[in-house]
């Protein structure tokens, strides 16, 4: 499918009952990364992973060890990593340990606000905003920097900044529903 200029999506959600399902996705991981260079050398491949936490349970997981290599070598290779999770205190640090190049933060509880804190070296007022942002507001973090477009000028910056999310991006309401 990718060498047809199709990107796969593999649903793993009927797996969620199955004894191999960490087996399985760990699988993919590795033959993507085995095979990235000799089926496409000159391209860029991400892994994106919804609700993370549901694949890489704890650090035995094959899923996690194979997850775990692509966030501390896959960009050798020229793959990248990105995932989501409403748990970000219960990805397994092998997969979280690599360092985050970026982190977008919804509102959450005190005790994840002061992890992200940490880790991106948020200062107080960075951290407490965390804690109240709005409906579709989120505070984007990286440790490289944020590009930045108004009019025809352009800059970078790796200060964290507070943004809403585009509506058609977010399931917090049906299409068509006002906000």
């Amino acid at each position: 499918l990718m060498k047809a200029g199709r990107i796969p999506a593999l649903i793993t959600s009927d797996l969620t009952t199955k004894k191999y399902r960490s087996a399985l996705m760990a699988y993919y991981v590795k033959a993507i990364l085995l095979n990235k260079e000799r089926d496409f050398p000159d391209k860029r491949v991400w892994l994106f992973f919804d609700e993370l936490k549901e694949l890489c349970e704890n650090e035995s997981d094959p899923a996690t060890k194979a997850i775990g290599s692509v966030a501390a070598r896959g960009r050798i290779k020229d793959v990248g990593l990105g995932y989501a999770t409403q748990f970000y205190e219960k990805i397994p640090d092998s997969v979280k340990g690599a360092k985050l190049n970026y982190c977008f933060c919804f509102q959450t509880s005190a005790e994840r606000a002061n992890l992200i804190a940490r880790e991106f070296d948020l200062n107080k007022f960075m951290k407490e905003k965390i804690l109240v942002l709005k409906q579709f507001e989120c505070l984007a973090m990286t440790r490289n920097k944020f590009r930045y477009y108004k009019g025809d000028e352009v800059w970078e910056d790796s200060k964290p900044v507070i943004g809403k999310i585009l509506f058609p991006l977010s399931d917090h309401r049906k299409a068509g529903e006002k906000v």
